[in-house]
């Protein structure tokens, strides 16, 4: 396990790679992406344990914080869409330059999915597997700010009303955003993420929606090459109840090698 700054020395990002026993390597890499704000917080463990069994099984793997998040530099207030499409197109680069892999795959979650995707045909990835990827983001937009509200009115939170309330309008789940993000997050629409020819893609889903399996048949039915898995999760991403739970799944880590596993190793 190497922990490191990488990309431009003006606005570094943090992340961790670690490689597998020489024995087990493949020629195969994945750049993990994490959601963002706090779902971010809550997968933290879960991020680390999908590392953990992609490197049993002889992946190489960089998982980072966003510009803005974490130990990256920056602030939420600063991040764009745009920019952490750049983030993925950095991590990519500098896991094939770490590892020397010939193939790289992206394994998302939440809007990190959504990014992967955006951002696949450009870092010419050979996978991306997406755990409940937005596709709506008008909708996701409503939920977030209905768990802010909701979080913001809970007596077990706070004991006494602030004179002023605090406003939603930017400011999702605690975390302050730009204009220009909302706007971003807002035009996530599935039928803007289909460019993606030659690149296979897996959805994992935590629950039954109807909009990812509209998606996935869109994809399929533009000639990519597609998979479905369903995994179990301890806690919501909607609930303003479970907005400070810890997001794990026992099947998940296995579900992410196993989607993987039909590309073989080189």
């Amino acid at each position: 396990m190497r922990p490191m700054f990488f990309g431009s020395s003006a606005s570094p990002l943090f992340g961790i790679f670690e490689a597998p026993a020489d024995k087990v390597a493949k020629g195969h890499g994945v750049v993990l992406c994490p959601p963002v704000a706090q779902e971010h917080v809550r997968t933290h463990s879960l991020m680390r344990l999908v590392s953990a069994a992609l490197v049993r099984a002889g992946y190489h793997t960089l998982r980072f914080d966003w510009f803005g998040v974490g130990d990256s530099a920056g602030s939420y207030e600063q991040a764009t869409l745009t920019r952490w499409n750049d983030d993925v197109v950095q991590a990519s680069t500098e896991l094939r330059d770490l590892s020397g892999v010939r193939k790289v795959s992206l394994f998302g979650v939440r809007v990190g999915a959504t990014i992967a995707l955006r951002a696949a045909r450009q870092i010419k990835a050979t996978h991306v597997i997406a755990l409940d990827a937005v596709l709506d983001g008008v909708a996701h937009v409503l939920s977030q700010r209905a768990i802010h509200t909701e979080a913001l009115a809970s007596s077990k939170r706070y004991w006494q009303r602030s004179a002023t309330p605090r406003g939603v309008d930017r400011e999702l789940v605690g975390f302050r955003v730009s204009d220009e993000f909302l706007a971003e997050l807002r035009n996530i629409r599935r039928d803007a993420l289909l460019d993606l020819t030659s690149i296979r893609v897996t959805l994992l889903e935590s629950s039954s929606r109807q909009e990812a399996r509209a998606y996935l048949d869109t994809l399929t039915g533009a000639g990519v090459s597609t998979s479905f898995g369903e995994v179990e999760l301890t806690s919501s991403w909607d609930l303003a109840a479970a907005v400070e739970e810890r997001v794990l799944s026992a099947n998940l880590p296995a579900s992410v090698v196993s989607s993987l596993s039909p590309l073989g190793a080189l």
